[in-house]
């Protein structure tokens, strides 16, 4: 929510400034020359963080699931720094042209999926303070 009202508050600042750098620009303004270091930290141990808990979830999950006889874990932990480092060196364009018409795609759903689930959760909330 926070980056969407930062894009409407800077829109006039965002006209022509490639899609990578955008972030960088909107924190130019507040912050000054203390811009650069504070966003590189923030995005560094935010990007780190979480892709320590993709790639162990992601892990775990080809461990699990897809080769549940296998068993070894730091195997599937090796592909899934492989896939990773073949998706990294797509650099920004290439993962936003590969993943672009998916997620046009998919999020729609996925926005009607979460709000029937929460709708759901909302009603068996309700029921059982009901019947109590």
């Amino acid at each position: 929510m926070i980056l969407v009202t930062l894009g409407w508050r800077y829109n006039a600042l965002l006209q022509g400034v490639p899609p990578q750098e955008m972030l960088g620009q909107v924190a130019l303004t507040p912050l000054g020359s203390m811009a650069a270091p504070c966003l590189v930290v923030a995005i560094v141990f935010a990007c780190l963080t979480t892709a320590i808990i993709l790639a162990s979830l992601f892990a775990e999950f080809i461990q699990k699931e897809i080769f549940p006889s296998k068993g070894h874990y730091p195997a599937a932990l090796v592909l899934t720094l492989l896939i990773g480092f073949g998706v990294s060196s797509l650099e920004f364009g290439g993962i936003a042209r590969l993943l672009g018409p998916i997620l046009e795609t998919a999020y729609p759903a996925l926005v009607v999926l979460t709000l029937v689930n929460l709708v759901r959760k909302r009603g068996v909330v309700l029921s059982n303070s009901l019947e109590t």
